[in-house]
């Protein structure tokens, strides 16, 4: 992730988009956390609003990053016998439409006070117990949803879990 980072950071690296075929692209990438899922035994579940047929542009390889480090974190902070679920659909506005992905998990929260840091670069909140982080993942996924002209933001309840929601445009002029 920091070569990733420091590739962003020097190169000012540009999108690969290609034609992607939305609902097996999201259910492949979920369906790669199963196992780890499985073996902490954390509920693992996908919704998508599309159907097989749907398709997208988008940058394959860096959606796939976005989406590996929002699941590997929310493994990382959910509890056993709790649950994540990760949604896709689209919303339309500023007269555009919008691809909506959501992780939403049942983990340990995040604070008020640290939200506003948590997509800083080597941000790593020691305060919390069981926060081990190097504070790149999420900096770097902020930069490839940034890339694709979209926005990520979280809500948060200590206790209670996270969701964290990116939304990205799908319309083709965007990447023009």
């Amino acid at each position: 992730q920091l070569l990733d980072f420091r590739r962003l950071e020097q190169n000012g690296e540009q999108l690969k988009l290609s034609t992607v075929q939305i609902k097996p692209f999201i259910e492949d990438n979920v369906n790669h956390f199963g196992s780890l899922a499985h073996e902490q035994h954390i509920g693992l579940s996908c919704e998508c609003a599309f159907g097989q047929e749907d398709l997208f542009r988008l940058d394959a390889e860096k959606m796939t990053r976005v989406l590996n480090n929002l699941l590997s974190n929310a493994i990382k902070y959910t509890p056993e016998h709790k649950k994540i679920n990760v949604s896709l659909s689209a919303i339309y506005k500023e007269g555009c439409r919008f691809l909506v992905l959501n992780v939403e998990d049942e983990g340990i929260g995040i604070a008020e006070k640290d939200i506003k840091h948590i997509f800083t670069k080597f941000y790593n909140n020691k305060n919390h117990p069981g926060c081990q982080s190097n504070g790149i993942g999420l900096s770097l996924t902020k930069e490839l949803v940034t890339l694709h002209h979209g926005t990520i933001e979280v809500s948060s309840e200590p206790g209670k879990g996270s969701v964290f929601t990116v939304e990205i445009p799908i319309d083709r002029e965007v990447y023009s």
